[in-house]
Order: C-alpha cells, then structure tokens, then sequence
C-alpha cells in the first residue's frame, strides 16, 4: 500500500471519537473511515491535544489494550495525519457549542481544513444555525455527519476508496 501524497488529499478533522472507533471496529463504516485516511483520500489533522485524547482513550481500562495492541492501532493511523502546532490560538467564543467542541474548530481554522468529520450532533446543529456564533467559525470549513462524509467525495475519489 503506498502512502498518501498530502497534496492530492482532502484536508480533514476527524472527531476523536470516530478515530477511536475507526481503529476498534470492523464495521463497514470503521473499514472505510480507515481506507480514506491509508489510502490517501483524506489527510487527518491532528494536534499534540487531540493526540494525547486518543492515546488516553485507547489506555481506557475497560478496552483491555495491552501496550503492544494500543501501538499497533496508533501505527494504523499516526502515519497518515498531518501534525499542526495550535499552541497560542485563542479559545474563540462559539455561542451555543458545548466548550468541549472548539479544539476540533481550532484544528479546522489553524490547519485549514475542508471538513470536520463528526457524529456530534450538537456540533452538526451549530454549523447549520445562522444565527449562532461568529459566522466565520461556522464557514471555515464544512461540518459532515459521518454517516454522510463519503457523499461528499468526488468520484475519483470515491473510486480510489473502492480500490
């Protein structure tokens, strides 16, 4: 499998939460969210916070990971992000979204991405709402609900995920 070449692929936030779930699963959902990410269709943005969440998460004692397993998953997608520094950034003020959701707008606006991909459904209800929070937070980028992120692809790029 050959790597991704950043500049051919689409910029994007992934919840952590979906990464998680990406790595557990084996679902056709989890499968695909993979091969986007492996096979260079899209390149995740992560930050040192948003790293440390999945390692905390993937450590949780009731997932049962020894260290070995949680490396392996971590090689599964560390790989293909891009690392952006978001250190210094301001916590904008985004009315009406739960405090918690602003690290992923913070990765979308310092790594300009194209997408968050979420399955928050709080986060997906803000981006929609005109008349909620600075209007440039919510058109950085496009919020997509993961259960409708592939419809947004393109059709070469919906073929190279069929590959």
């Amino acid at each position: 499998m050959s790597r991704s070449r950043p500049s051919s692929a689409v910029r994007v936030v992934l919840d952590p939460a979906l990464v998680l779930r990406a790595l557990l699963r084996s679902d056709d959902s989890s499968r695909q969210l993979r091969r986007a990410w492996q096979q260079g269709v899209i390149r995740p943005l992560l930050s040192a916070e948003s790293a440390a969440q999945l390692m905390r998460a993937l450590a949780y004692p009731p997932l049962r990971l020894s260290t070995d397993e949680r490396e392996e998953l971590l090689a599964d997608y560390l790989p293909y992000v891009e690392a952006v520094r978001t250190e210094g950034m301001t916590r904008a003020a985004a009315h009406g979204l739960d405090p918690a959701r602003l690290p992923l707008l913070q990765l979308a606006r310092q790594g300009e991405a194209r997408w968050i991909i979420t399955g928050c459904q709080d986060l997906l209800a803000w981006s929609k709402g005109s008349a909620r929070g600075p209007r440039e937070l919510r058109e950085l980028c496009t919020v997509v609900d993961v259960s409708s992120w592939y419809r947004v692809l393109t059709p070469s790029q919906r073929a190279q995920l069929l590959c």
